[in-house]
């Protein structure tokens, strides 16, 4: 692991990460954690208040149960290094070069983390709250692209362009709140993830209980289902990356991500 942590812009920006995901995130002196558990202050009104931070259940059992989850997740996603990195000048990683997808296509992608100001323009654009738990999350990396697509998480769209080198998240918008009403789902459904291979599935957070569901792209009946956030990532992170072999190559059909595995 020493050998994230190089002295340069990159170095420095993994650093970040495995601290971050070890001890809180970065906040300004004098601003009590527990107050703001995910890691830096909001503003009231921000979209991330009081409610929904003891509504969603984010103790510090929950914060524990995310920094494990990530870190255990970085390592993972470390391991396709080998077959390529790049970093943007926006801060998104590129992992595991996988040209048999496409010439410009990844493994996997991570954006850099929202700061105070871009969770609130995340928020006025959903014009809802962010769940706490998912919150946390969106401080840590700007949604993120998982073996090849198998699993987008939904966040905040910064600059839209359709060059090359402009690498965004699915937009948690049009992937998530739309998504919402065109199903009519409960104000209690918070969708945040999405999967194009096969059917298509997506992943949304019950706001009440913390749990996680999985369904199919025109129902919320849920598929499956996950106890928080950091269980879905933790459990599916590593499934997949068994279903995917050294070059990154995925060893099943498409069509079967979702349906092959202790998951379905």
């Amino acid at each position: 692991m020493k050998d994230l942590i190089r002295c340069t812009p990159v170095g420095m920006f993994i650093a970040g990460i495995l601290l971050n995901a070890t001890d809180g995130a970065a906040r300004p002196a004098g601003i009590a954690q527990d107050r703001y558990p995910w890691g830096w202050p909001m503003d009231e009104g921000s979209g991330l208040g009081d409610d929904e931070m003891t509504g969603s259940g984010l103790d510090r059992t929950t914060n524990q149960q995310n920094r494990e989850a990530f870190r255990a997740l970085i390592e993972l996603i470390e391991e396709a290094r080998e077959l390529g990195y790049e970093t943007k000048v926006d801060g998104a990683q590129l992992y595991g070069h996988v040209p048999h997808v496409g010439p410009q296509a990844w493994l996997h992608e991570l954006y850099s983390g929202l700061n105070p100001a871009e969770m609130d323009a995340l928020v006025e654009r959903i014009q809802r709250p962010i769940p706490a738990q998912y919150g946390w999350w969106l401080t840590q990396t700007n949604g993120m692209s998982l073996f090849s697509g198998a699993l987008e998480f939904c966040a905040l769209v910064r600059v839209r362009s359709r060059a090359i080198d402009n690498r965004q998240p699915f937009d948690l918008f049009l992937e998530g709140e739309v998504q919402r009403r065109v199903l009519r789902a409960g104000p209690e459904v918070f969708f945040f993830a999405t999967t194009g291979v096969g059917k298509g599935s997506r992943f949304y957070l019950d706001t009440r209980s913390g749990a996680v569901h999985r369904c199919a792209r025109d129902s919320a009946t849920p598929l499956w289902s996950w106890s928080s956030i950091a269980e879905l990532i933790r459990v599916e992170s590593r499934r997949l990356s068994k279903l995917f072999d050294k070059t990154g190559r995925c060893t099943v059909e498409r069509e079967q991500i979702w349906t092959t595995s202790a998951s379905s």
